[in-house]
């Protein structure tokens, strides 16, 4: 259920992502913010989204009702896995570096990458099922940076 937003494969023709000089974060949602078509319950984060809102975001409780914790609005900044973007054959591909959140206390389905300086989503992330962490590090790892894999891909 991951997959590339509609609205960048047009914002990246005209020019609104520069991975080499723009930040990108990682925001991180619950499954009443994926969307029903991914195993969520709403239509919050799909492949429809076009900008990143923290509506629906990780809260501060979780859903046995306590106090969530190592997460801020907003998400974490992804740094580039190194060597990219680049082209893998003639695939175009961009990685990150795996992101870690510590000392967490919450739970996540799936997350946004945006563009931080526009706002605008590049991808959605489904994490297949609900993923608890509590008291302890959430980490989010990326797929293998090749042409059949890597998180992005232009073919």
């Amino acid at each position: 259920g991951s997959f590339i937003c509609n609205s960048f494969k047009n914002e990246l023709l005209k020019g609104e992502h520069d991975f080499d000089a723009q930040i990108f974060n990682l925001a991180l949602y619950p499954s009443t913010a994926v969307g029903t078509t991914y195993g969520g319950g709403s239509t919050l984060i799909d492949q429809t989204t076009t900008t990143y809102s923290s509506t629906g975001e990780v809260s501060t409780t979780i859903p046995d009702g306590s106090a969530a914790s190592g997460y801020v609005t907003g998400g974490q900044a992804l740094s580039l896995a190194s060597s990219t973007p680049k082209l893998v054959g003639s695939v175009g591909i961009v990685d990150f570096a795996d992101e870690a959140w510590s000392s967490a206390t919450f739970t996540v389905r799936g997350g946004i990458i945006y563009n931080v300086s526009n706002n605008k989503t590049v991808a959605v992330l489904d994490f297949g099922s609900d993923q608890t962490v509590t008291g302890g590090t959430l980490t989010v790892t990326f797929p293998a940076a090749d042409s059949v894999n890597a998180i992005i891909r232009i073919q």
